[in-house]
């Protein structure tokens, strides 16, 4: 099953601090979320909301920022650089280069272990998930079953799906069923294009 959600269809939500909105593709779960992926834009410097047990990965997608997660230093200048931590960190923002516009994907980290990777897909790629999948295009285009996706696009997948035109460079996430319930985990940190 795949499901496409256009940057234009995406929900406006309030920021749980309240410090701005993000534009949410997708929430499993409901209001206590599986996961959640969306997209903010960060305008002004300060302190990301708090998520109890949720891990997050951050990957920028313009402008820049830098982070300081629990007495750590993140920076992220260039398009496509991630982060990934928990959501209980603190967790302060300094915009470098405004507007910064960053993707993010929160999930239960007792529920689920993450994927996550930045590639290239081009006309016969086959795109497979042994969970969840979760694609958003970050450049380019790139077409399945259910139409073109264009830059801002996002979509989800349970099967195997085929690239049938285009070619575009995508965030691609992997959500599998935890195999660790139950366990504490410290912040994690990794600042790269993929892994």
């Amino acid at each position: 099953m795949l499901e496409v959600v256009r940057a234009r269809e995406a929900q406006v939500m309030p920021w749980r601090n309240g410090g701005g909105v993000t534009r949410e593709y997708f929430r499993a779960g409901g209001d206590d979320f599986d996961w959640r992926l969306s997209m903010a834009q960060i305008d002004v410097s300060g302190p990301f909301s708090s998520f109890p047990m949720v891990d997050r990965i951050l990957v920028l997608l313009s402008g820049a920022v830098d982070l300081r997660i629990d007495g750590f230093n993140v920076s992220l200048a260039q398009p496509l650089e991630l982060v990934r931590f928990a959501g209980e960190a603190d967790v302060d923002a300094t915009v470098v280069a405004a507007p910064s516009t960053d993707l993010n994907l929160m999930w239960q980290r007792d529920r689920f272990e993450v994927i996550v990777e930045v590639r290239h897909v081009a006309v016969g790629d086959v795109l497979a998930t042994g969970g969840v999948g979760v694609g958003f295009v970050a450049l380019g285009e790139c077409s399945f079953d259910d139409g073109d996706l264009e830059p801002g696009d996002a979509w989800s997948f349970t099967e195997a799906c085929t690239v049938l035109a285009g070619d575009a460079t995508v965030v691609l996430f992997e959500l599998s069923p935890s195999s660790a319930v139950g366990r504490s985990e410290s912040t994690r940190l990794n600042s790269s294009h993929g892994y």
